[in-house]
Parts: C-alpha cells; sequence; structure tokens
C-alpha cells in the first residue's frame, strides 16, 4: 500500500480528517529521503577520508622516490586518488539532485491527496517544500577532525622513518694513521653521487663507539651532526645534515676527520686494530689505508689487504671492497711493536 493511500485511509476514518495519523505517515515518508541523503553523505565523506590518506602516502613516497619508474607511479598514484575525489563530489550532486526531486515529488504527492479533502486547512495545503537535511554539521566537523588527524599521523609516520637514500652511490677513501700508545687519526673523503629522483639531504653511516667525529663539506664547513644509538646494532649512528643538497645526477664531496684513544688494543704485547664501518646506500666503494705505528711487524690480517709496503719506517696496508646497503667493511690487523715500545 503506499503512502497515498495510507494518507487517504487515514483522511476517511470515521468520515473524519485524523490529522495526527497524516502528520506522522507525511513525516515518515519524507523522513526516507533525508535518511538516504545521510547515507550518501556518509559514503561521500568516508571516500574522502581514505582518498586523503592514500594522497599523503603517496606524497611522502613520490617525494623521496628513487627511480623514474617510482617517481611516475607515486605520481600517477596521487592524480588517481584526487581524480576519484572529483567523481566523489559529481556521484554526491547527482544523488543529491536525485533525492531532492524525488522528496519534492513525493512531497507534492501527499499534499495532493490531503488538499483532497475538504477538511483539509489552508495551511497545511500551502505549506512549504523542506529542503533535504543531510548529516549534522558536527558530524560532518567530525569527518573533517579525522582527515587531518588521519593525514598528520601518516605524515608523522613517514617523515619519522630513517631515509633510506635510495639510488645513492659512495666512494670511501680513507687513511688511518695508529700511534705507538693505540690512539689514532683518520681522514676520510667522501663522495656521494645521486643517481636516483629525489633530493639528498643528509648523509647517515655507522661506525664503533670511542671516535670523536667532525664532517666538513667541500668549502670546509663543518656540518652538523647529531648521533643515535639503534637498538638493532652495537654501532653508533652519524647522521650529518647537508648545507647543500644533491640534486639527481649530481655528486658532493665531503671529508670526515676523527680521532680518539685506544683504537688498538694491546693483549701480551700484540696489539689488534679493527676497522667495522657501515653506510645505508646501494653502493660503497671503500679504499682504507692503515699506517701502523714506526717499526710495526704485522703478525696477521682478516682479510688480508690488497696491498702491503712500507713508506717511511711505517708499514702501510691498504684494504679495497664493494658493499652493498649495511653491508659492514670490517678489517682486522694485528701486529708487533719493537722492543721497548
Amino acid at each position: 500500500m503506499s503512502d497515498q493511500d495510507n494518507l487517504s485511509d487515514a483522511l476517511a476514518q470515521n468520515g473524519s480528517f485524523d490529522a495526527d495519523r497524516a502528520d506522522a505517515i507525511r513525516a515518515a515518508a519524507l523522513a526516507s529521503f533525508d535518511a538516504r541523503l545521510r547515507k550518501v553523505d556518509r559514503w561521500l565523506m568516508g571516500y574522502l577520508c581514505l582518498c586523503s590518506w592514500l594522497f599523503v602516502f603517496a606524497l611522502f613516497h613520490f617525494m623521496h622516490a628513487a627511480s623514474t619508474k617510482a617517481f611516475m607511479f607515486y605520481g600517477l598514484l596521487m592524480l588517481i586518488f584526487f581524480e576519484i575525489t572529483v567523481l566523489m563530489k559529481l556521484w554526491y550532486w547527482m544523488m543529491n539532485t536525485k533525492i531532492g526531486i524525488l522528496k519534492t515529488l513525493k512531497e507534492m504527492q501527499l499534499g495532493q491527496a490531503s488538499s483532497s479533502r475538504a477538511e483539509t486547512s489552508a495551511a497545511e495545503s500551502e505549506s512549504p517544500i523542506r529542503p533535504l537535511t543531510g548529516i549534522s554539521r558536527t558530524e560532518r566537523r567530525i569527518w573533517w577532525v579525522a582527515i587531518v588527524i588521519g593525514a598528520a599521523a601518516i605524515g608523522a609516520i613517514k617523515g619519522a622513518e630513517p631515509s633510506k637514500s635510495s639510488g645513492t652511490s659512495l666512494v670511501h677513501d680513507g687513511v688511518v694513521t695508529l700511534a705507538t700508545d693505540g690512539s689514532g687519526s683518520a681522514e676520510t673523503h667522501l663522495s656521494l653521487t645521486n643517481n636516483g629522483v629525489g633530493t639528498v639531504e643528509h648523509i647517515n653511516f655507522y661506525a664503533p663507539e670511542g671516535q670523536d667525529m667532525s664532517f666538513l663539506d667541500g668549502d670546509g664547513h663543518e656540518l652538523p651532526t647529531t648521533t643515535s644509538h639503534p637498538a638493532d646494532t652495537d654501532h653508533v649512528r652519524y647522521d650529518i645534515r647537508l648545507r647543500h643538497w644533491i640534486w639527481p645526477g649530481t655528486a658532493g664531496d665531503y671529508t670526515r676527520v676523527a680521532n680518539g684513544k685506544d683504537w688498538a688494543t694491546q693483549t701480551d704485547g700484540l696489539w689488534t686494530y679493527t676497522i667495522d664501518y657501515m653506510y645505508g646506500y646501494d653502493e660503497t666503494d671503500f679504499t682504507q689505508t692503515v699506517v701502523l705505528p714506526p717499526g710495526a711487524e704485522v703478525v696477521s690480517a682478516t682479510p688480508w689487504p690488497a696491498a702491503v709496503y712500507t713508506l717511511a719506517d711505517r708499514t702501510v696496508l691498504r684494504l679495497e671492497g664493494v658493499r652493498g646497503r649495511n653491508e659492514r667493511f670490517k678489517f682486522s690487523v694485528q701486529y708487533r711493536l719493537p722492543a721497548g715500545e
């Protein structure tokens, strides 16, 4: 039975107009359209939340893309999410218009049924058509707050992730000079090449504790450095913020200066020195030179150096190797000093 038939029955009961029942039927019929619009509103806000969060996620990956494929992939994802929001708005207004027209027709139909009775008051027959009522302002604000909080949370999580510096290669060329008391000093030249799409804004590497380090750029300016102790390694992590970013297709040259005590340790007259470095780049080409104290005699080395020679009464060892991301470059040498040293 239709709403119009229900309304007609309400008017015909006992030959009199039942205003309360007629109003209830009219209100229930019109409220169904408002409920339908609220459902459409919630679908729209839900999709807007999802697309906004995914857009922020793709944006962070786009900004740190390390290859042309990744750059295009995340750029396409951002475009898709943006276009989906546009299509959702078009869909919303189509549904809004459709529901509004259906509600207007139903209200006119109910009004015609009411006006067919002589008892209908003039105020009822001339009652204006009420506009659609969607979700409340409070609920709409809650949806917007959810969008902002979700986007901020994704930004905070992605922003806190350490940069993998994808698409970069490093050339490490260092010289370590050891003293007779086990202390040492080192100067390492670093050349970082950016083969990716995004910019390189900092350098990071891992080294054992007990080293006092400073970093200089190509102009001789000392770079700001922070240290941390990751739980997954016994090394100290050094993060060096660059004064000038390394743009795609370019390289930057830097110098690391270090010194410290007890770099070499002595046990029963046998000295041991160990190198243990690790970088977070796609490829690191190591060339490391170790200059032993004057008169030192090599007992063992693991692995054996690429070259061993004597220069100014000092034994010099040259190490070479290539390592991938977070692969350790480790070397250990044992030596004895002349009697009396």
